[in-house]
Formats: structure tokens, sequence, C-alpha cells
């Protein structure tokens, strides 16, 4: 499932360019639960 909380759409707009932009992985990206629990969600 997709989260849609504030919190984890701003952290992939400030995040995805500068990590993943020239990243050869392609397809969906799911982040670690580490990333959650570190926003509160």
């Amino acid at each position: 499932s997709v989260s849609f909380q504030p919190k984890i759409i701003k952290y992939a707009l400030d995040n995805y360019c500068v990590n993943y932009y020239s990243s050869s992985n392609s397809g969906s990206y799911l982040y670690p639960a580490s990333v959650y629990t570190k926003l509160g969600l």
C-alpha cells in the first residue's frame, strides 16, 4: 500500500532527486521502515 501522509510525500519530494535521479533502478521504490519511524508515521 502507498502512504499518502504529508510527511512522507514531503520527504520524497525533498530527497528523491538527490538520492535516486542517477540510480539505475526502475519501478516502485519503498522507503525503509526506519524512514517512516523517523517521520513519526
